[in-house]
């Protein structure tokens, strides 16, 4: 099936019928295509500039030529889900960064809810990580469910408000690996695969890991630095006190030298003191911050 040149069209929608090739060229106001549920092997979408929702899923399509020829700064809504496309990494959507919705994965329904006649083996082969999607940062829904995508959650944008990553379709897929680090904070009041609450429990998880790495970093550089000055401290002690024992002074001169070293050792003490005192004041503070992050890691999931 041929659009060609219909330079006023802005939507076309041709979903629930048996197309096997689909051609849309030249259609400078299309702002809308829908091609759904046909038998489509072959898509070609060539000068639609103004494009912003395209959905060809549940066709036969392996080949994702026609994003090349989208328009990244105006496409928002993008669904591919129940193709067959080759095997291949996430980098190919990683232009289009103003895309709200993501669907990529493979399921046992369509949208109309009506189950889908496939072969085991017909279904998106999308592998790897997540990290082509880091600047998506206008992303709202994304699923990637029963493909091989097997990490990458840290760079999911916080803008995700709807996930999807089951394995109900295919249990043996590599996105299984994302599902089970999600469940390890499912709780008995959760009902059903909820990949959305339980990617912001992950993500909760994570920056508050975060924060209690960087302290603990924190504590041990500063325990380094005062071992290394008590160190340093006590080898010129040292050094002193064998040059006095070499060269001992008048006595004039060694009493006038033994009140500036106490007058010295003095303002020395006091201002480690006071280092000391600031540095267990920090830590004793960033141990309090510490445990009540740990408290809030291990108790949000059951008062959510």
């Amino acid at each position: 099936m041929n659009v060609d040149n219909l330079r006023k069209l802005e939507e076309f929608y041709c979903q629930n019928n048996q197309l096997k090739k689909l051609n849309a060229k030249n259609l400078i106001s299309l702002r809308r295509l829908e091609c759904y549920k046909n038998k489509l092997n072959d898509l070609s979408i060539i000068n639609c500039p103004q494009l912003y929702i395209l959905d060809c899923s549940n066709n036969f399509l392996n080949k994702l030529d026609f994003l090349n020829h989208l328009n990244p700064q105006e496409l928002t809504k993008l669904f591919l889900g129940n193709n067959i496309f080759f095997e291949q990494n996430l980098d190919c959507f990683s232009k289009f960064i103003n895309l709200t919705d993501l669907y990529i994965g493979n399921s046992e329904q369509g949208q109309d809810g009506s189950l889908l006649q496939r072969k085991e083996n017909e279904y998106n082969r999308f592998f790897g990580s997540l990290k082509p999607l880091f600047d998506m940062t206008k992303l709202e829904k994304l699923d990637i469910s029963s493909t091989d995508l097997s990490s990458g959650l840290e760079y999911l944008p916080e803008s995700i408000k709807v996930f999807n990553c089951s394995t109900n379709k295919r249990p043996q897929s590599q996105v299984k690996k994302i599902e089970q680090e999600l469940k390890k904070f499912s709780n008995l009041e959760l009902r059903g695969d909820n990949f959305t609450q339980l990617l912001s429990y992950w993500k909760t998880d994570s920056k508050y890991k975060k924060i209690i790495t960087r302290q603990e970093q924190k504590i041990k550089q500063l325990e380094e630095e005062l071992v290394t000055e008590r160190e340093e401290t006590q080898v010129s002690a040292e050094a002193m006190d064998r040059f006095y024992r070499q060269n001992p002074p008048r006595e004039d001169v060694a009493l006038i030298n033994i009140l500036q070293e106490i007058n010295t050792d003095y303002l020395i003490t006091s201002q480690e003191n006071k280092k000391l005192k600031e540095t267990i004041r920090w830590l004793e503070e960033s141990l309090m911050i510490r445990e009540k992050l740990e408290n809030q890691v291990e108790v949000s999931p059951k008062n959510q």
